[in-house]
């Protein structure tokens, strides 16, 4: 079973759309969802509660934390859960827009030797989010986009993503950690 895990600061409106994409495109029954709250207002606290279902658990930190340690409190509570083996974070500002779930534990139990998957992240538009699908840099890639080259025009690696049709196809594509 996926733990699901979403951050929330003073972001009712996020957090529910997140919490709602979540029920409409994950299978019933194959995941525990978890929302860590990093001290917002009372009056956030109790919309997002009460957008909760049975089942469902709320962590209400007791100050703002910060992202990692925020989510740090997530996974400290998905340790103490039997079922779950895997965890997917998402930051409350994503939409799903289809089962996510199915297809990376699909590949994670496949895969034994792989440690994390991402889905392929698009932004408002519809658009490959290029942050979020970075390959690795060279030196001669990072000294074109520094220097006179990058002015000019000259492409690196990170923005040929963008017209790569195999990303849509499933194939594998390593990247870069931030």
């Amino acid at each position: 079973m996926v733990g699901i895990l979403i951050l929330n600061y003073n972001s009712v409106r996020d957090t529910i759309a997140c919490i709602s994409s979540v029920r409409e495109f994950c299978p019933p029954r194959s995941y525990v969802l978890c929302v860590v709250d990093n001290c917002s207002r009372s009056e956030v606290v109790d919309k997002v509660r009460a957008s909760l279902r049975e089942g469902d658990k709320y962590i209400l930190g007791a100050e703002n934390v910060g992202y990692a340690r925020g989510n740090n409190l997530g996974l400290e509570y998905f340790d103490t859960v039997d079922d779950v083996d895997k965890i997917l974070i998402l930051n409350n500002d994503i939409l799903l827009t289809r089962d996510i779930v199915t297809p990376l534990t699909e590949y994670l139990d496949s895969h034994p030797s792989c440690g994390a998957v991402s889905p392929l992240l698009r932004d408002r538009n519809g658009d490959i989010d290029l942050s979020c699908a970075r390959r690795f840099k060279s030196p001669r890639d990072l000294a074109i986009k520094a220097g006179s080259l990058g002015r000019l025009g000259i492409r690196t690696r990170e923005f040929m993503l963008r017209d790569t049709p195999s990303l849509m196809d499933g194939e594998e594509i390593p990247v870069d950690l931030p």
